[in-house]
């Protein structure tokens, strides 16, 4: 928690690039030195630290290190307890910008001095959920980020964080697991009430985004993306949301796609959705060899990961491989059946010309709140469905 706070600290300093916290935790307990992790991470500064706590007590070292010449150009200890650590947290900052004789304006002096909170306790419960949403894919992690953000909001009701964080819960719950409307009215109401506390939280303008898309207005979560990335250029997590949208959106932006996936990766090299987003973008181009490649380096670094399968469904329903397609969507749908994979199977019947078993698919995919039409009506692969009247007698029934 103390890495990811002041390094978004530092990002709020016009001057000073930073690399992300996905991006050098991989680090941690290496015997790799100061040098090789500056060339790998591609940055001139390292900040290293210790922290050693007992009780409610806390000593924390923290040095900076020029990689060019291994030189300390700034160290301190910090000693305290456990409520001190925004203290340490902001003054950290503060003079490593001192050290690189970085002027700040009066603005982000501002932005770094700034507090949500100053409960440790709601902070330690905020930066738990953030690390189990990222695993959207799978829902015993979204729900204890929801137990998390929910702990966090019980000792500080007024948190945007953690508000903007339920509402993704919502958003990435209803997508992945659970097609109940009344996640996405939540999720609206979360981020409503995080952006009225603080109309310039990032966080809650991507958690629109990401309820924006899960309703399938890709094109309007391309916009909040952007916008969020523009703020805050180095954060992963909103350059793979933006690959999101920008490969669904109607039409498609393959190359834009592809481009913000691979943002993403460069920022956290570890980031395995990602690599998902990447492998749709090269989908899109054709690239199926490449997007096979990226895919597969998912179980590489989550092993058990269910967005594999479901890239490498729509990789070989893209190829025209429909008995490889039909192999890895029986693996997929053993343990999840989202409202995308369920589209993905009735892509791969209406592709293999099985009418009968495409529509009764499409009945039960519009039964769970799918709401693409134009997925359903430019995609190649329910093409011959299209002359049925049958077809447009089910769309018409819900939309």
């Amino acid at each position: 928690g103390i890495t990811e706070e002041i390094i978004s600290k530092l990002s709020r300093i016009a001057d000073l690039p930073v690399a992300s916290r996905t991006s050098v935790q991989r680090f941690k307990n290496t015997t790799l030195d100061i040098r090789e992790i500056a060339n790998m991470v591609g940055v001139r500064y390292i900040l290293e630290g210790s922290v050693r706590k007992a009780g409610d007590q806390l000593r924390i070292t923290a040095q900076l290190i020029d990689s060019e010449n291994g030189f300390h150009v700034w160290s301190k200890d910090f000693d305290g307890s456990l409520d001190d650590i925004f203290d340490v947290q902001e003054t950290t900052a503060m003079q490593i910008a001192e050290a690189l004789d970085i002027h700040l304006s009066p603005q982000e002096r501002d932005a770094v001095q700034r507090r949500f909170i100053n409960n440790s306790e709601a902070y330690d419960a905020y930066l738990r959920g953030q690390a189990f949403i990222i695993k959207w894919d799978e829902l015993e992690d979204l729900e204890s980020a929801q137990t998390q953000f929910e702990k966090a909001l019980e000792l500080e009701p007024h948190y945007p964080p953690a508000l903007a964080g339920l509402a993704s819960v919502e958003a990435q719950t209803y997508r992945n697991h659970d097609p109940d409307e009344a996640r996405l009215l939540r999720g609206i109401e979360l981020a409503s009430r995080a952006l009225e506390l603080d109309p310039s939280l990032v966080r809650g303008h991507v958690a629109l985004g990401e309820l924006a898309a899960v309703r399938y207005d890709y094109t309007g979560a391309t916009q909040r993306f952007r916008e969020a990335a523009a703020i805050e250029p180095d954060n992963a997590l909103i350059w793979d949301f933006l690959s999101w949208s920008l490969a669904y959106q109607h039409p498609p932006d393959p190359l834009g796609a592809e481009e913000a996936a691979r943002k993403a990766i460069t920022l956290a090299p570890d980031f395995f959705n990602a690599f998902y987003h990447l492998a749709r973008a090269l989908n899109l181009q054709g690239r199926y060899e490449e997007a096979i490649a990226s895919l597969e380096h998912i179980y590489k670094l989550r092993p058990n990961s269910t967005l594999a399968l479901m890239g490498l469904t729509q990789t070989y329903l893209a190829m025209g491989n429909l008995e490889l397609a039909r192999k890895f969507s029986d693996l997929n749908m053993q343990t999840s059946a989202s409202p995308i994979e369920l589209s993905l199977r009735c892509f791969i019947e209406g592709a293999d010309g099985n009418n009968d078993a495409a529509l009764e698919c499409l009945e039960k995919l519009l039964k769970v709140n799918y709401r693409d039409f134009e997925a359903l009506d430019s995609t190649p692969y329910l093409a011959n469905l299209r002359t049925d009247p049958r077809y447009q007698a089910l769309l018409d029934r819900y939309k």
